[in-house]
């Protein structure tokens, strides 16, 4: 929902009653076109070493469909021994299961600072259709504890509602 000050909320109507785009690129340029995407960014909690931090970014009040997620940090982390890695994850409120949006962890070592990535959405369609009651969630992992920085990062999620 709208509260007409540029503000939403993901208050949802079914988004097949408004486009005809079969691919996720087709729905997001005809979305685009009628100003029907909605860009939720999220700050990160600091990624630490050894451990995995997770950061709820949403939960739904209805339906919407996951079309990009893109993630940047000010400081990346690194680390010479380990990975340190992102991951956004749907848990289904209908199922109780949970699944991750992305076709695999990102790796967050390959980021250049300040600058966004687009991170690689899962093939599987129906993990992207968001649900009354869903939560979306980012978990970064760092197997090792030399991990060194992984400040001041944000995650954002563009929904077509």
């Amino acid at each position: 929902t709208d509260n007409g000050e540029g503000a939403s909320m993901i208050g949802v109507e079914d988004a097949n009653d408004y486009f005809s785009a079969t691919t996720v690129e087709g729905v997001l340029a005809e979305s685009h076109a009628k100003g029907r995407v909605k860009l939720l960014t999220v700050p990160l909690e600091d990624c630490q070493a050894n451990s995995t931090v997770r950061t709820m970014a949403l939960a739904t009040g209805g339906d919407a469909t996951v079309v990009a997620i893109h993630v940047c940090f000010y400081t990346p982390p690194s680390s010479d021994a380990g990975a340190v890695t992102l991951d956004v994850k749907r848990w289904k409120a209908a199922t109780d299961e949970e699944v991750s949006l992305l076709s695999a962890a990102f790796d967050l070592e390959s980021l250049t600072a300040k600058e966004s990535a687009e991170l690689t959405l899962t093939d599987t369609s129906a993990d992207l259709q968001l649900a009354d009651g869903d939560s979306v969630y980012v978990e970064i992992t760092s197997d090792n504890a030399d991990m060194t920085g992984g400040t001041d990062g944000a995650v954002t999620i563009d929904l077509v509602v």
